[in-house]
């Protein structure tokens, strides 16, 4: 492993981290390459000041051993690792020479407090020899660390964590040791910039080389050397030679026009290299065309399900081990998205980053090179799909930004799991779908195997996920008759709008996604205590602490009426406002810095017609109370005939709404005219009636969404459906749809109705009405 700073060193490990001990570290030494993120806060601390457990997730704690007696050091290191809780983490700095001794008593402290380095590098600083990063293992208070009690109930534990940290040790620190007095020192940029050319420069020739010994002018040439070395086998040669000639003839060689293009042009330049690189002869008809960017391009090392999840609202380009490469220079994506559930077992890149697969790896590592050189930024997402790879932390300084299982996730894809078409009896038996987490604390896995042994009780069926790393043999023996198969993550949606009641695991790896998925398909939710679950839910779903009667919640769960689609707007809305796929997408490019905006997608502007001294302020007080407000409102200047410009309308600047007008009275346009002038994907006409309902434009955004349909509108009906006519006004219809209505051989621009686009092909979709007047 290459020296590391301890700047270089820390900084890949402070995502998450919300408050940095310093117990006599001094890392404000370190001063700017350390480069703390904003909202970090430091404090400084003496070991012996910190009270048990009283740093826990999103702390980590920064301190040093090696500059005196063993023994007294390790002595004083035990409040510091007692004052880790769970989630907790801390980094340690090894200064001095390298003791044998010190590394034993680091050890043994170690174990006794149920602590475990999990990763070693030797620095370059002056003064130390290495730094060590760990974390805590298994479960327990950490009050009483360190009395042997914890060793003594549960010996494996102790056993595996001194195993592991020993190995950590034996396997780094020797490369530590192995420094001699002098200190590396950090290597040269120019240095390493011109060895990187070099490379450059000598892969480009051996691929140049390679395609030159596999032309036909080379083998013509290789035919004619062995026809004149050997004259009596020249007619023998002939066959041969004039059969390579042939194919040359049938393929066509470059014509005049191929030979004058300029490589200055993009196209003609890719073109181009498909001579030298005949191996990108086929991306040349790939499924990326030039042109202007409307949604985010991604450029996905992942899953079959994170690809469909994203797929709807981003271009996903998926890199496999023999074209990523070549994909990436095709595509010129807005980021690189790696995803470590895309290492599991059976994948393309099956075991990367875990040294077992030195080809995946070697790739992977010219992928993310490749990326930085065209300057993209690179993202790493520790996916719960499998457990993380081993040597992943290699590669994470290498990533612009890394994040962890639990701090992103790709987000609900509203577009197939929503409220829409549901069974109006849903009568099957409750539902849990996922997996058993064999690598849960025991903690965890006694209080799910409850949850599922009183569904067990009252019918509850358990569908395997089929793409988890452990199927229906990790389930204990006693749940194991509730299993009834396999289930594809695609065909889930339809499931969960079978059925009144799905059992959830929120706390569980990737179970809360599963959950908000189901809660977003309109069923009831029974499931362990989660705030993040209960904020979205609300009412509809059910808490089952621990200890309490598993069986009588879902009974009760199961006995009520299922949900009528209006009762699941609620949790609807706050699912379309917080976990959908754009909203994860928008956090990925808000932290990036891109200029891509994935929820633009949802951007709507409002076309106002002819205006009053009276009706413009109303329309603004009626703005106000939207929940999603429109990004913009478009109006002609001439609308109010006492007003050059509608200086009622003043109060959409204050709202965020920017104000669009068109000069000139109405000149027969209409509605189209309006359409046109419009900046967003959306538009909507405004009703008659006003907006009374303040979550009418959120309602219809969602519906929107889900359906993607050309235009959404209020319906009367009990559930969401598509439809054969809507009133234009007060419904959301796409800018493009609208803006082109007066066409010749359309129909009439003052129309207000769309059953005449239904009839060409577009789609129209209603959704129940709520409190919402809209104008015929």
């Amino acid at each position: 492993m290459e020296p590391l700073t301890i700047a270089e060193f820390i900084r890949p490990r402070l995502q998450g981290i919300r408050r940095l001990v310093d117990a006599g570290v001094h890392l404000a030494d370190l001063g700017e390459g350390l480069d703390l993120p904003a909202g970090i806060l430091v404090e400084v601390r003496d070991p012996s000041e910190l009270e048990p457990a009283s740093l826990g997730e999103g702390d980590l704690l920064v301190w040093a051993m090696g500059q005196g007696d063993a023994a007294a050091e390790v002595a004083s290191a035990m409040p510091a690792l007692r004052s880790l809780g769970p989630g907790g983490s801390f980094i340690l700095i090894l200064n001095g020479a390298a003791v044998p001794a010190l590394d034993e008593r680091v050890v043994e402290a170690l174990v006794a407090t149920r602590f475990q380095v999990v990763e070693l590098a030797p620095v370059v600083d002056e003064g130390s020899w290495a730094i060590a990063a760990g974390q805590r293992e298994g479960a327990g208070s950490t009050a009483d660390a360190g009395t042997g009690s914890n060793e003594g109930r549960d010996m494996s534990l102790a056993e595996g964590i001194r195993l592991a940290t020993r190995v950590v040790f034996a396997s780094s620190s020797g490369s530590a040791r192995g420094l001699d007095s002098t200190r590396p020192v950090a290597p040269d940029p120019v240095a390493q910039a011109e060895i990187q050319r070099l490379r450059r420069q000598a892969r480009e020739s051996a691929e140049r080389t390679a395609a030159l010994e596999a032309s036909v002018s080379h083998r013509l040439e290789l035919l004619a050397v062995k026809a004149v070395r050997q004259p009596r086998r020249i007619i023998r040669r002939l066959p041969e030679v004039i059969r390579v000639r042939g194919r040359r003839t049938r393929s066509g060689a470059p014509g005049p026009a191929a030979k004058g293009r300029s490589p200055a042009q993009a196209i003609d330049a890719w073109q181009e290299s498909i001579r030298y690189a005949p191996e990108r002869l086929h991306l040349a008809y790939g499924n990326s065309s030039p042109g202007a960017r409307t949604r985010l391009v991604i450029a996905g090392l992942i899953r079959d399900q994170t690809e469909a999840t994203l797929g709807p609202d981003a271009v996903v380009h998926r890199l496999l081990p023999n074209n990523a490469l070549l994909t990436i220079e095709r595509v010129d994506p807005d980021l690189v998205l790696v995803e470590t559930g895309a290492f599991g077992a059976g994948q393309p890149w099956a075991y990367a980053a875990s040294s077992s697969a030195v080809d995946r790896d070697r790739t992977l590592l010219e992928v993310l090179a490749l990326a930085h050189r065209l300057g993209r930024p690179t993202v790493l997402w520790k996916s719960p799909a499998v457990p993380e790879p081993v040597g992943i932390a290699l590669f994470e300084p290498r990533f612009d930004l890394v994040l962890g299982a639990s701090s992103w996730d790709p987000g609900v894809q509203l577009a197939t799991f929503n409220g829409s078409d549901l069974d109006p009896e849903r009568s099957g038996p409750p539902l849990f779908v996922g997996a058993w987490d064999p690598r849960a604390s025991q903690g965890d896995a006694e209080r799910l195997l409850a949850l599922l042994a009183g569904g067990v009780a009252e019918g509850l069926e358990i569908l395997v996920e089929d793409r988890s790393l452990h199927r229906a043999e990790a389930f204990p023996e006693s749940l194991r008759r509730a299993i009834r198969g396999t289930l594809d993550p695609a065909d889930a949606a339809g499931r969960y709008r079978s059925r009144r009641v799905v059992v959830g695991d929120p706390n569980g790896r990737g179970g809360l996604g599963r959950t908000l998925e189901a809660l977003a398909c309109g069923a009831r939710i029974v499931a362990l205590p989660n705030d993040l679950l209960g904020q979205v839910a609300g009412e509809q779903a059910t808490f089952v602490p621990p200890g309490a009667d598993a069986a009588a919640a879902i009974r009760a769960a199961q006995s009520l009426a299922p949900l009528a689609e209006t009762a699941l707007r609620p949790a609807g809305r706050r699912i379309f406002d917080s976990h959908a796929v754009p909203v994860a997408l928008a956090a990925i490019s808000g932290l990036l810095g891109l200029a891509a905006d994935p929820l633009r997608s949802r951007g709507m502007a409002i076309l106002l017609g002819p205006l009053t001294a009276e009706s413009a302020p109303a329309i603004v007080d009626a703005l106000k109370t939207q929940a999603l407000r429109p990004r913009e409102v478009v109006v002609r200047a001439g609308s109010v005939p006492d007003m050059a410009t509608p200086d009622g309308l003043a109060g959409l600047d204050d709202l965020g709404i920017a104000l669009r007008t068109i000069d000139g009275a109405e000149d027969g346009t209409g509605w189209p005219g309006l359409a046109a002038a419009a900046a967003e994907p959306w538009v909507m006409a405004w009703p008659e009636g006003g907006l009374a309902d303040p979550n009418a434009l959120l309602d219809l955004a969602a519906a929107a969404e889900s359906s993607r349909a050309d235009a959404v509108g209020y319906g009367s009906g009990p559930s969401s459906h598509f439809v054969s006519d809507l009133p234009l006004r007060g419904s959301l219809v796409r800018r493009e749809l609208l803006a082109g209505w007066a066409t010749p051989g359309g129909r009439e621009a003052g129309d207000q109705r769309l059953d005449g686009w239904a009839r060409r092909g577009s789609r129209l979709f209603a959704t129940p009405s709520s409190n919402t007047t809209a104008g015929g």
